[in-house]
């Protein structure tokens, strides 16, 4: 999620922010791993994914979207199209964990309607 964020923000390479964050934050190589095929993915798919963010938005402009909700809701959105081992279920709590450790309540809740609507069309059962 922080990688995006930064991606957002500076125009640096993928790998130059996921090594800034490993030594930055000390984050273990297993998990930096993770995060690094998240980050990669969602990146790469970046258009695609926020096509279908923009049309689950009800009342909400993509533009008033926060940086940090973008960002989690893309990994989230990334997950959900093209990680089908991680269950749906796992992928939006995952997203609400991050997003109570990043944003307000108010977001959270934003972020479960938004992933909510998206998990039940990309990954209808």
């Amino acid at each position: 999620m922080k990688s995006l964020f930064a991606m957002d923000l500076v125009a640096a390479d993928i790998e130059e922010i996921l090594e800034f964050l490993r030594v930055e934050d000390s984050v273990p190589r297993d998990t930096l791993q993770v995060a690094r095929e998240l980050a990669k993915g969602a990146f790469t798919h970046l258009e695609e994914i926020d096509r279908l963010i923009k049309e689950h938005l009800r009342k909400w402009d993509y533009s008033r979207v926060g940086n940090v909700e973008k960002s989690i809701l893309r990994i989230a959105v990334f997950e959900l199209l093209h990680t089908p081992k991680t269950p749906a279920k796992v992928a939006i709590n995952e997203a609400l964990e991050l997003g109570k450790q990043f944003t307000t309540w108010q977001s959270v809740r934003f972020l479960n309607a938004v992933l909510d609507k998206l998990a039940r069309q990309i990954r209808p059962s």
